[in-house]
């Protein structure tokens, strides 16, 4: 994973990946804002497998932040999933 926070845009495709531990959820946002462009279509977050529900729920509101201006997008989980995202119908990546 990253300690960064990276924000990657390629045309319609805009990719985040989320550093492996908790970030500053406020300057998160003010990036992506940034970012975001008229014509992003999908989206990739690639986030560590936080094991904190708070974490958790950030990376849910940004996927609907999302969503709701018209990216699809997905999530990569990476690393262990704890229980609340296990289940959920989201990319699973393990490293070992």
């Amino acid at each position: 994973m990253s300690r960064d926070l990276v924000i990657q845009t390629n045309g319609p495709y805009l990719r985040v990946v989320l550093p492996d531990f908790e970030p500053d959820w406020i300057g998160v946002w003010e990036a992506l804002d940034i970012e975001l462009e008229e014509g992003h279509k999908r989206a990739e977050i690639i986030a560590p497998c936080y094991l904190d529900e708070g974490c958790v729920a950030h990376v849910r509101d940004l996927v609907g932040w999302l969503e709701a201006r018209g990216i699809e997008t997905i999530v990569e989980w990476q690393g262990t999933p704890p229980p609340a995202i296990a289940g959920e119908g989201a990319i699973l990546t393990r490293e070992g």
